[in-house]
């Protein structure tokens, strides 16, 4: 048998043994389904990094900000953020926050501090129970991500 029969034959029976592996495989299913206001109702650190972009400020600034932010089931919120802006610290905290989570595990948070940056709005994905995923891209750029607080998780039940 030469090698370009073996082929031929290969090439015959390739497309079957593809068929019965991919029947092998599980299912696949999309993102979450039946995430909500809930699944992240509680307090979360946060951190993020990035930059803040001209008109904002003169030149490219880079800003990274530590926080703690607290969820709703109602879709309300309050951050309190750490930021540094081009080696200054400021402290702010919202005055006004709403959040919004759709069923794949996508959403969004409007939050206002009422300073001269206007409302964050940010984007944020749930990865699992205790960690989102969150990006802002007006003037500034930044991404970071939530972790749960430890002794907020109501899924540690200590009874």
């Amino acid at each position: 048998m030469t090698i370009r029969s073996s082929l031929k034959g290969l090439r015959k029976v390739l497309p079957g043994l593809m068929i019965l592996g991919l029947a092998s495989l599980p299912s696949v299913t999309w993102a979450g389904d039946g995430f909500s206001e809930e699944s992240i109702a509680g307090t979360w650190a946060f951190s993020a990094d990035g930059s803040v972009l001209p008109p904002a400020f003169p030149t490219i600034t880079p800003i990274a900000l530590i926080g703690v932010a607290t969820f709703e089931e109602d879709g309300s919120c309050s951050l309190k953020d750490i930021l540094n802006i081009g080696g200054t610290k400021t402290v702010v905290t919202s005055l006004t926050c709403n959040f919004t989570v759709d069923a794949d595990g996508t959403g969004s948070i409007v939050a206002d501090s009422g300073g001269n940056f206007g409302p964050d709005t940010l984007s944020i994905v749930i990865v699992d129970n205790d960690e989102i995923l969150v990006l802002r891209t007006d003037f500034i750029v930044a991404s970071g991500s939530f972790k749960r607080r430890a002794d907020t998780n109501e899924d540690d039940d200590d009874d």
